[in-house]
């Protein structure tokens, strides 16, 4: 079990030597950690805030127990599991806990030149509640079985839209008619279940979108935590950014423009088309690599849908899972149906917003 420790207080446990607290014999992390003995050389002020250690989780016990000054400093879990330690001790050190969840397949990217972002529940909010509309329309049209509660039939059509989540919207109505037919019903076509969705969706999300064009609400407001920030920090990086919804392009173009993040991006927004053949996450993939003839190394992905997650994996590319808590947006708390699902298609790190989005970059870019 091995855990990140940064920031002065640890520096300062580990320089009082402590019940062994100060040395670690270990190899240094690969994206520039310490291991060892800590020379005086590194208490500077301009290297204790971006200094980092692994330790593992005996050790960790050790640093928390001997910790005595009230301080901060920070924890991400390298391996994705929880160390085991007490939390009476936590507290007492008060200890914080960082956002970031790092998997065990993580590895710096320094080289990346390339950022693809989903939107809906990555950058937007405005469409936060979306299963709120999707679920009771399915079950509402979904002929019961004998026996079936509608508990059972809920939880079906649930599974369904959720395990499609991230592809283009037509092809949860697609499942909708197949289980249809399955029951002996007579589907409609599934454009007709689109539309009807997206009218009722409507009706949940028109209000949002009149406040912001009113100024009643702000733009911040409907975006996830900490998104502008990291848009403008890639910017300055000089990453070339992209956005790709399962959405139709027509409202995320609309609403990417009502957020203002649109300049962002520029031309390099897309989503869904009626002919759903002709669009696919996958694709904007393989056109970012063909048309600036890059490798799938340098392609960098966020995104809180399996699809997102799943390509850029397959493609080579770092892929970041931003497990949002949608409806208590700026809460960090991680959605853990969401974490579970994109840790399985090989999410390289998960993330609940993006609060420490600075020091994710920092652990990608190294610098």
């Amino acid at each position: 079990m091995d855990v990140v420790l940064g920031g002065k207080a640890i520096l300062t446990t580990f320089r009082s030597g402590s019940s062994g607290c100060s040395k670690f014999a270990q190899t240094p992390p690969p994206w520039g950690g310490l291991g060892g003995d800590i020379p005086d050389a590194i208490f500077s002020p301009s290297f204790l805030s971006g200094f980092f250690i692994t330790v593992n989780a005996q050790q960790l016990a050790c640093v928390v127990h001997e910790f005595k000054q009230p301080a901060k400093f920070t924890i991400s879990l390298v391996s994705g599991a929880h160390p085991s330690f007490d939390q009476e001790s936590m507290s007492s050190a008060d200890l914080m806990m960082n956002s970031i969840e790092f998997a065990a397949s993580f590895a710096p990217r320094p080289g990346i030149t390339h950022v693809l972002f989903d939107f809906d529940g990555t950058i937007s909010l405005i469409r936060e509640g979306w299963p709120e509309v999707m679920v009771p329309m399915f079950v509402e049209m979904l002929p019961p079985r004998a026996g079936e509660t509608d508990a059972e039939r809920r939880q079906l059509m649930l599974d369904d839209i959720m395990r499609l989540n991230g592809k283009q919207t037509i092809y949860q109505m697609i499942q909708l008619a197949d289980r249809i037919a399955e029951r002996g019903g007579t589907p409609r076509e599934p454009l007709w279940y689109k539309k009807e969705y997206l009218r009722r969706l409507d009706e949940r999300i028109h209000g949002r979108l009149d406040a912001i064009r009113s100024g009643q609400a702000s733009r911040e407001q409907f975006l996830v935590h900490g998104s502008r920030a990291l848009l403008e920090n890639l910017q300055q990086r000089g990453l070339e950014l992209y956005l790709a919804s399962g959405t139709d392009e027509m409202y995320v173009k609309q609403e990417a423009e009502l957020l203002d993040v649109t300049r962002y991006f520029g031309e390099h927004i897309y989503g869904a088309k009626d002919d759903y053949k002709t669009f696919s996450k996958k694709m904007v993939i393989e056109r970012i690599l063909r048309e600036n003839q890059i490798q799938g190394a340098h392609l960098l992905a966020f995104g809180d849908g399996y699809v997102e997650i799943e390509n850029t994996k397959e493609a080579g590319g770092l892929a970041i899972a931003v497990a949002s808590d949608e409806a208590h947006n700026g809460s960090g708390r991680v959605d853990a149906w969401k974490r579970e699902r994109l840790l399985g298609v090989g999410a390289h790190a998960v993330i609940p917003d993006y609060r420490d989005a600075n020091l994710l970059l920092e652990r990608i870019f190294l610098k």
